[in-house]
C-alpha cells in the first residue's frame, strides 16, 4: 500500500511526525524563554 521502489514509506511518515513534534517542542521552549525575558524586563521598570 505505502511502498515504492525506495522501500516502505512508513519510516518517512514516522520521521515527519518526529520532526513536527520536535519543532513544536522547540517552539514551546523558546516561547517560554522569550516570555520569561519579557517578564524580567517588565519587572525592572517598576523601580
Amino acid at each position: 500500500m505505502f511502498t515504492s521502489g525506495f522501500g516502505s514509506l512508513f519510516q518517512i511518515a514516522n520521521a515527519v511526525w518526529a520532526l513536527a513534534l520536535f519543532l513544536a517542542g522547540m517552539q514551546v521552549v523558546f516561547s517560554g524563554i522569550f516570555t520569561s525575558m519579557v517578564l524580567l524586563n517588565r519587572g525592572e521598570e517598576r523601580d
